[in-house]
């Protein structure tokens, strides 16, 4: 398994299950996760995660859509104004995941930027 540290951080089991389980995927006893031909694909949601880029990626677009917004790559810096970084309110559990997959993101390919996370004021 790959050791990535970034992920782990911004790993949410409950979003990742709930994610694969709406493609199909499903654990079983023992730990496996098995994809929607019943093939076994990792032992473990986070060994899926981690270990499959393409899951992962799709997982980050889920996330994106649930978030409201228009797919995960147009967060990153090579698709925004230079210095740019989202503004993600946590005011739901995709967008706090998305954020945190956002910050991994940025870690990972060692940009200092992270996702702003305010609060909305009411006025």
């Amino acid at each position: 398994m790959i050791e990535i540290p970034e992920l782990k951080e911004a790993y949410s089991r409950r979003r990742f299950k709930e994610f694969l389980t709406s493609r199909g995927y499903e654990g079983r006893v023992g730990g496996w996760i098995y994809d929607p031909h019943g093939d076994p694909i990792a032992h473990g949601y986070f060994k899926a995660y981690a270990n499959h880029y393409r899951l992962r990626s799709d997982y980050r677009d889920w996330l994106a859509d649930k978030a409201g917004v228009l797919g995960f790559e147009s967060l990153l810096p090579s698709n925004t104004l230079n210095g740019y970084r989202p503004t993600i309110f946590p005011e739901s559990k995709y967008k706090e995941a998305l954020a945190d997959e956002y910050d991994a993101v940025m870690k990972i390919k060692g940009f200092d930027r992270r996702a702003f996370r305010g609060q909305k004021v009411e006025s």
